[in-house]
């Protein structure tokens, strides 16, 4: 199996950007001849949207809808990642174990569907994780972001929400090694995890 690798942080911290640019490196890498692949994750946020604008209006029922599309989403990537060439390295953007993160904070809005998120939960792959990455953001830095793009999902991400984000995070990766970079050169960050990615046997 291929070793499989994510990108951790919270919402508007780059991650999508450091994700592109590793693809952009990897493309160079190949047409020069090298290897392994390097196979980049993002998450399916186009195909969200609707559930995101949900979120973002208050709409009953879509934090829940948006568990099961991370769910379906993982469940897909597992699949496509047992087809993989087991040289390949892949890397994520988030884990399996960042969608119990969401959940813990959907709940707090959503006491009376609890159950209904633990029974979505249940479905989530066992992905062996062989090293986490995580772009260390100030909250009032990721709440700018959020503010100046404005793309599905972004509206309730306030400096406030992000440090609550921030403290479930930590509670739900205690103990879990991660490598921290601080995301603010997208080159010099998609190169770290590139050259560890690469080192790891």
């Amino acid at each position: 199996m291929p070793l499989v690798f994510a990108l951790e942080g919270p919402p508007c911290a780059g991650k999508s950007t450091v994700l592109g640019r590793i693809a952009e490196m990897d493309r160079a890498r190949l047409a020069a001849g090298e290897a392994p692949r390097i196979v980049v994750v993002p998450e399916p946020v186009e195909t969200w949207a609707e559930a995101l604008r949900g979120v973002d209006s208050g709409e009953a029922g879509a934090r829940l809808a948006l568990q099961a599309l991370a769910v379906q989403h993982y469940t897909r990537v597992a699949a496509d990642i047992a087809e993989l060439d087991p040289t390949a390295r892949v890397v994520l953007e988030r884990s399996p174990r960042a969608t119990k993160v969401f959940a813990l904070l959907h709940k707090q809005y959503d006491p009376t569907r609890a159950a209904a998120y633990d029974f979505v939960l249940s479905g989530l792959p066992d992905l062996d994780i062989a090293g986490y990455f995580e772009l260390v953001v100030p909250p009032e830095a990721a709440a700018q972001r959020a503010s100046e793009r404005q793309q599905c999902g972004d509206n309730g991400w306030t400096a406030d929400a992000l440090r609550a984000y921030g403290a479930v995070f930590e509670a739900v990766f205690d103990g879990v090694p991660r490598t921290p970079l601080s995301g603010a050169d997208t080159d010099a960050t998609a190169e770290s995890i590139v050259a560890a990615v690469l080192r790891t046997a």
